[in-house]
């Protein structure tokens, strides 16, 4: 009965998932945006860290505080990795790197539990892998919720 239960869950989280892709204000399509579009913070970023390379960003507010945060998916020779840079005033706080899907990245803001602050969305594919990870910033830093094939994405 658990391994059914798991089942319906995790294709209920897919379909929320992709049904959110297709709806989300938040979702990140950065196709065809050039570097002087983007964001300040990210420009500096990307100016820091030369070896790594942007695949996709989106700006949306993590922590509840009203600013816009900065989630970049980057890949660093075949790997992927996102970042997340939580804005506090003029400055950021650096979250430490998670793996990323390596094809296919999306980056989403959604309100899952219906609760103060938004959770982030990753979702991507490798081949024919498909896999997500929820997180939520908390006091400690970025929190994995859930995450499904993940492993076999990054």
């Amino acid at each position: 009965m658990k391994g059914k239960n798991a089942i319906k869950v995790a294709l209920f989280l897919i379909a929320l998932i992709l049904a959110g892709s297709l709806l989300s204000k938040y979702h990140a399509s950065n196709e065809g945006r050039q570097v002087g579009d983007w964001p300040e913070a990210l420009r500096e970023w990307q100016e820091a860290n030369p070896g790594k390379e942007v695949v996709v960003w989106a700006e949306g507010d993590l922590d509840g505080d009203g600013a816009e945060d900065l989630v970049i998916i980057y890949r660093q020779h075949k790997k992927c990795f996102t970042r997340v840079l939580i804005r506090k005033g003029n400055d950021y706080r650096l979250l430490r790197d998670m793996p990323a899907p390596v094809e296919n990245q999306q980056i989403q803001f959604r309100d899952i539990d219906n609760k103060p602050p938004v959770e982030l969305i990753i979702s991507g594919t490798k081949g024919s892998e498909v896999g997500y990870a929820i997180y939520r910033i908390e006091e400690e830093g970025l929190i994995d919720l859930f995450a499904e094939n993940m492993d076999n994405c990054c």
